[in-house]
């Protein structure tokens, strides 16, 4: 199994969002404005207390300097929450265009791979795919903007602000964030991250089998196997429902460990502040500011720490639409090909050998044929003959082992397939339709 790298996936996310670098920019600004207003709060609320407790003032003046500070708390949560929701009114403009060009670059991709690429594809699980990475590419920028970079920026202000206090006090901060941080990428990654993956193959294969099942519907009613579908669905889910549970399992396991964490960080903060306050180096303000100090930065590292998991999920989501983002077009076009021009309509197969993959004898082995222009021609043999072969062949769906085929002596391996395939008129076997009008539907060809 190819394992996609991380920073495959960083190149994949930034090179969607790079095309709007500019409201990238404005929505991180805004989000930088949030966090320094969000580090004041416990700046302030310290100072409230301090103002409101301190013997050396007036009551009536402490009243008046009391609810000026109540005013700027008052504007600083104006500033938090404005600049916040301008970075997400800006997010929303930029993420519903990127997952709109994911969807949009990922069909065009995978409508140039080859026929064959596309047979042993389930088209369900194709589609899943898709629609997984349209919401993970949001996701992870979403978490990146919104959690990792706010928790990083108050953190550092909380601690340098702190280390004007008490540098023993910032230095435990520091610690633990670092900490905090490390260990949960360790216990994500090493213990999570396996198992995620095997759940999201589970969950391809589940909607695949899904998609699978409805779409030959017809087939299912006329040989009577409603129950045999539903007894193979219901293994496909089962073995489903297993891997995701163990899934989930591992991440509650995770989080009570950093739950039990956190709570020993909270009496060892706290605890420090009172003794501190006690042998008369802070004043009840001063406490106040570290536990509100605390109480954001924990706020800030759960979410990291719950955030993780879902970026790892994002990771994933993603895998498979970078898989085909590098996925090698197996029938391109050559460099600086020409268009296909059609006089007379002459075909030439000139030694033409071709085999299937996997398949052990070829269908084609030195074949010539050549059809004149104006010439009606009928293929007839047995099934598996070559006679669709030769119209896919015909058509380039497929590279030949050796030999040319020519159209108008233009060698159809050098033109482009556009306008190859648009000089074929085609009436296929099978009697597909689009889920769309029946005038579309009849002029697919010539729209």
């Amino acid at each position: 199994m190819i394992i996609v790298s991380f920073s495959e996936i960083i190149h994949f996310v930034w090179s969607y969002f790079r095309r709007f670098y500019g409201m990238v920019i404005l929505a991180y600004l805004a989000i930088a404005v949030s966090i320094l207003a969000d580090v004041a709060t416990p700046v302030l609320m310290g100072w409230l207390v301090d103002t409101i407790t301190s013997g050396k003032i007036e009551m009536a003046e402490r009243f008046r300097q009391a609810i000026f500070i109540v005013f700027i708390i008052f504007g600083q949560s104006l500033i938090f929450h404005g600049s916040y929701r301008v970075a997400h009114f800006l997010n929303c403009w930029t993420d519903s265009e990127v997952e709109r060009l994911v969807a949009a670059e990922t069909l065009e991709r995978v409508q140039r791979f080859s026929a064959d690429w596309h047979a042993n594809s389930f088209v369900g699980a194709t589609v899943v795919k898709i629609r997984r990475a349209m919401r993970a590419i949001h996701t992870f920028y979403d978490i990146i903007c919104y959690d990792f970079f706010p928790a990083i920026g108050v953190s550092l202000g909380l601690i340098v602000i702190i280390a004007f206090r008490q540098p023993l006090l910032s230095l435990a901060f520091g610690v633990f964030t670092v900490f905090w941080i490390l260990l949960s990428f360790i216990l994500v990654f090493s213990l999570v991250v396996p198992s995620n993956r095997q759940a999201n193959i589970h969950d391809s294969r589940l909607g695949a089998t899904l998609a699978d099942t409805i779409a030959s519907n017809e087939i299912v009613k006329a040989f009577a196997a409603e129950k045999r579908e539903n007894a193979y669905f219901e293994k496909i889910s089962l073995d489903w429902m297993h891997v995701a549970r163990h899934s989930w399992t591992r991440g509650n396991i995770v989080a009570l460990l950093k739950a039990f964490l956190m709570i020993l960080f909270k009496i060892v903060i706290l605890s420090s502040a009172i003794w501190f306050w006690y042998k008369g180096d802070f004043s009840p303000g001063d406490v106040v500011f570290v536990s509100a100090s605390y109480m954001s930065l924990s706020v800030y590292l759960r979410n990291i720490s719950d955030r993780i998991r879902d970026l790892n999920q994002a990771m994933n989501d993603m895998e498979d639409v970078v898989k085909f983002m590098n996925t090698p077009i197996a029938v391109a076009d050559i460099q600086k090909p020409k268009k296909l021009t059609v006089k007379n309509g002459k075909i030439e197969f000139a030694n033409v050998t071709f085999q299937y993959p996997n398949q052990r004898k070829p269908i084609f082995k030195d074949f010539s044929l050549t059809i004149a222009a104006k010439e009606k021609v009928a293929l007839v043999g047995h099934s598996g003959s070559g006679k669709t072969t030769f119209v896919k062949l015909l058509q380039r769906f497929y590279n030949l082992q050796r030999g040319t085929i020519l159209i108008d002596l233009q060698d159809v391996s050098k033109v482009t397939q556009t306008s190859l395939r648009q000089n074929i008129a085609l009436v296929p076997q099978d009697s597909l339709l689009f889920h769309r009008s029946l005038l579309e539907n009849i002029a697919y060809a010539r729209p």
